[in-house]
């Protein structure tokens, strides 16, 4: 067992209960707000976007206008816990991925008319609209693994100079998420 292999498979130390919600809750605040476009090269604002498409699937979905979504309790601060909420259709399933002109544009195939099981383009926008999604959650998840390590250390539970758990953690979610940019590019 080489080094980085045994310093990962050591157990986390102990944090403060209090200390490790604060540096949960701060972490799930991180957001990617940038277009997926396929060039990269777009800086405008991403705009909150539907991975499901709201006015066909989300009509045989909701009930009273709303969603059931699993999310974290915020209100409960003695543990951590999921639970589930209603959520208005028009926030449920969204992400912040392209901004106005590139959904539109990109997505316009699937976003204005009916589903087409033939339609091969149309199945290929679905797809890359899922991938684009998965991307999105993957980058967002580096960020706020990144900051929640980037805590530990002012925090004085690891130090920032060596491998550590937290810290390869991080990295293997970054890793992650450009294995998926590059999937999708």
């Amino acid at each position: 067992m080489n080094h980085l292999t045994r310093k990962y498979n050591e157990s986390w130390a102990p944090i403060a209960p209090n200390l490790g919600k604060k540096m949960l809750f701060s972490s799930l605040t991180a957001r990617i707000n940038r277009c997926l476009e396929p060039t990269y090269t777009c800086t405008n604002t991403a705009i909150r976007a539907h991975s499901v498409q709201n006015a066909a699937v989300m009509d045989l979905l909701h009930r009273k206008g709303h969603v059931k979504s699993l999310t974290v309790n915020r209100r409960n601060a003695d543990r951590f816990e999921l639970i589930w909420i209603d959520v208005g259709r028009n926030l449920a399933t969204t992400f912040e991925g392209f901004c106005s002109e590139h959904d539109a544009a990109l997505f316009a195939r699937i976003d204005t008319r009916p589903f087409d099981p033939a339609d091969r383009e149309q199945l290929f926008l679905y797809s890359y609209r899922a991938v684009a999604r998965e991307l999105h959650q993957l980058m967002e998840a580096a960020v706020r693994t990144q900051s929640m390590y980037q805590q530990r250390i002012e925090a004085g539970i690891d130090n920032g100079n060596e491998p550590e758990r937290a810290g390869i953690m991080a990295v293997e979610h970054m890793m992650t998420a450009h294995s998926t940019f590059v999937y999708k590019s």
